[in-house]
Formats: C-alpha cells, sequence, structure tokens
C-alpha cells in the first residue's frame, strides 16, 4: 500500500484558509440552488436533443447536428451531474449523491465502477505507476515514465486521439463487463456487488442499448444509426479523455514514485500539485461546461467539494503556493493544454535511453577471463 507523508505546514495552511473562506461567507462546500438549475437545463437539453434525432431530423445534416448536441449533452451530465454525484459533493444527503451519479447509468456507464475505479486508485495516487490504474488503461500507450516502452508508442502522440474517441464505447460494449464480473480494475480490487447494484448494472445497460439502439432502428435504417451511434460516442469519448488527459500528463507534471517502504515524498496536496494541472480556470464558460474539471488542481485537492466552489477556493491555493515558491501548474486555455499534452506523448513515445557504464578493461577485471 502506497502512503504519503505526513501532513505538512502548506497542507495545514490551505485547510485553514479554505476553512476560514465557507465560514465568512456562510457557505457549505456543497453544491446550491444555481447547481439544480443547471441540472435542469442540461436534463431537458439531453432529451430535447433526442428526440430532435430520432423524430425530427430529417436529412443528414439535421442528423448529424442533432447527434452532435446530443453528445454535448451527455458531456454536461457526465461532467457536471454524474461525476459530481460519484463524488458525493451535491448533497450532504446520500440518496441525492446517489441519484446524480446514477446518470452515468442513464448514459451508458456506471456509478458502481466509476466511484471505485476513479476515486480511490487515481484520486489517491495520481501518476504514481502501478497504484494509478488510469496509467496502465492500454499498453498501446505510454503515460508514464515509469512504464514500459514498445516500438508502436513512437507514433501514440498521433494514434491515441482515435484511442480516446474510443474511449467510451469500448467501456459500454466491453470494459464495465470485464471489470464487473472480474471485480478487478487493474491491480485493484473493487466492492463485491450487492444484488441490488447488480439489478441496476444490467438493468441499466439494457435500458441504454434500447433507447440508443432498439427505438432509433425500429424508426431509421440500421446503418444510419449505428454511424449516428459511433458518431456520438467518439465525439464523447474524445472530449472526456482530453479533459482529464490534460489535467496530469503533461510536461509540467511529475510522476513520483514510492520507496521500497511505499512511502511517498510528499504530503498528499503537495503530491496532487505537483501531478495535477489546470487550464482555462479564467474562463467561466469553460468551467460551467466542464463541471469545473478545468480545475483540477482544486479538484484534487478537495474531491469532496462541489465544483460551484472552485473558482474562489482556486485563488486562496494560488496565494498559499504563490507564499512559498510551490508550483502551481495551469495552462490559459484548452488548446494550450491539449498542444502540451501532444509533446508530452511524443516525448514518451521514443525509446528511453540506457546509460550503461563504459567496460571496465583494468588488470582486475581481466583476473577471471582466461587468454
Amino acid at each position: 500500500m502506497v502512503r504519503f507523508a505526513p501532513a505538512d505546514e502548506m497542507q495545514s495552511e490551505i485547510d485553514r484558509r479554505v476553512n476560514a473562506y465557507f465560514e465568512s461567507t456562510g457557505q457549505t462546500t456543497f453544491a446550491g440552488p444555481v447547481f439544480y438549475l443547471k441540472a435542469m437545463v442540461i436534463m431537458l437539453a439531453f432529451v430535447a436533443s433526442y428526440l430532435f434525432v430520432i423524430l425530427v431530423a430529417d436529412s443528414p445534416a439535421e442528423a448529424i447536428g442533432g447527434t452532435l448536441a446530443l453528445a454535448g449533452s451527455i458531456i454536461l451530465i457526465g461532467l457536471n451531474l454524474a461525476h459530481e454525484g460519484a463524488h458525493c459533493s451535491i448533497s450532504q444527503r446520500r440518496w441525492i449523491n446517489y441519484l446524480f451519479g446514477s446518470m452515468m447509468d442513464l448514459v451508458g456507464g456506471s456509478q458502481f465502477l466509476w466511484s471505485q475505479k476513479h476515486n480511490v486508485p487515481h484520486h489517491q495516487y495520481t501518476n504514481v505507476f502501478g497504484s494509478d490504474m488510469d496509467l496502465s488503461a492500454s499498453w498501446l500507450l505510454r503515460y508514464s515514465p515509469n512504464a514500459p516502452w514498445k516500438p508502436c508508442h513512437r507514433f501514440q502522440h498521433w494514434y491515441s486521439y482515435i484511442l480516446y474517441g474510443l474511449l467510451t464505447i469500448t467501456w459500454m460494449l466491453h470494459g464495465d463487463y470485464e471489470k464487473f464480473r472480474s471485480g478487478r480494475h487493474g491491480t485493484y480490487e473493487l466492492r463485491k456487488p450487492s444484488i441490488g447494484e447488480k439489478v441496476a448494472f444490467y438493468g441499466f445497460k439494457a435500458f441504454y442499448l434500447v433507447y440508443m439502439l432498439i427505438i432509433p432502428s425500429i424508426l431509421h435504417p440500421f446503418p444510419y444509426v449505428i454511424g449516428l451511434f459511433v458518431l456520438l460516442h467518439f465525439t464523447v469519448g474524445l472530449t472526456l479523455s482530453l479533459v482529464f488527459q490534460v489535467a496530469h500528463l503533461v510536461p509540467e507534471t511529475s510522476f513520483p514514485a514510492a520507496d521500497a517502504n511505499g512511502e511517498l515524498e510528499h504530503a498528499r496536496y503537495r503530491h496532487q500539485l505537483q501531478t495535477t494541472a489546470n487550464f482555462a480556470a479564467d474562463n467561466r464558460l469553460a468551467t460551467w461546461w466542464l463541471g469545473g474539471l478545468n480545475h483540477q488542481v482544486e479538484h484534487h485537492l478537495f474531491p469532496g467539494m462541489s465544483h460551484t466552489h472552485f473558482v474562489e477556493v482556486g485563488k486562496i491555493i494560488r496565494t498559499v503556493c504563490r507564499e512559498r515558491n510551490v508550483p502551481y501548474i495551469e495552462y490559459g486555455n484548452i488548446i494550450q493544454a491539449v498542444v502540451a499534452h501532444h509533446r508530452f506523448m511524443k516525448t514518451l513515445g521514443q525509446r528511453p535511453i540506457t546509460h550503461r557504464p563504459p567496460p571496465d578493461t583494468t588488470c582486475a577485471a581481466r583476473d577471471g577471463h582466461q587468454w
């Protein structure tokens, strides 16, 4: 088991100032009324775009446009509602968090799996190879300098985008079933599901296939439906992948390794600051659209906090880091972050240089040889 170093002075100071902020404003760390209004808008957009695609669109252009709008609403559901619910950051009432987390099942994913494979291995052990299972998602992609290199990685900075686009469709068709059945996410052992969780998992999977494939196929030609289904998932998969990849896999972030006793060098907050990056943090529209996941530093330091507080909390964290000359990694916009990620993937795709000591040609080294 990997362990962090004890909490340091900086971690205590961040906690103190953040707690003081909430006390002075009279707020809790959970979501407020604006979040629920936002949730209503997102769900209305989801239903409207779905109905438009299957009932109204009567030309390829309208169908493609409607499918992209539907993909956008699914991204909004995943990043704003389901992700937040899985972190239990919406409300003190567990059933409300569970309800929003179930939105992930509604759009083809699994709250049961996500809340375990994301919240623990990734959030606890960010960028620690062998513990953060996101770094071992596919042998085709080398995400860590501590991961083994393969010749195909030379081209990963180009073909990675194709694999990113296939993310959600592979989850839905294979990955979720394999993890649910095996009870494992890489080396991480998942909790055994209850009978109710099994019913919910398979029930939602069946419901998703019915409303996404079977009903549309009754109303439209099957190849047409499959084409739009692939377009939908590629758009969602590529977007979600990039949002999470640019937060950790860029040249400025580090990849700490535990020592022989399983201990990491730094306390948790300092570790997260070294392994996580923000992007477009000053862009209010990006923050609204991405559910605050452009503020990944704040999210990783306070995963149980609603994203509606990240802008103000981020100001506090920046100040503490600046006072202590601790790097706070961020990019001004999403394009800069994606370019940095592309550069990172290209660098890790090169064959690692192995430094070998020069041969020892002294007499002592020749003593054991036969001449």
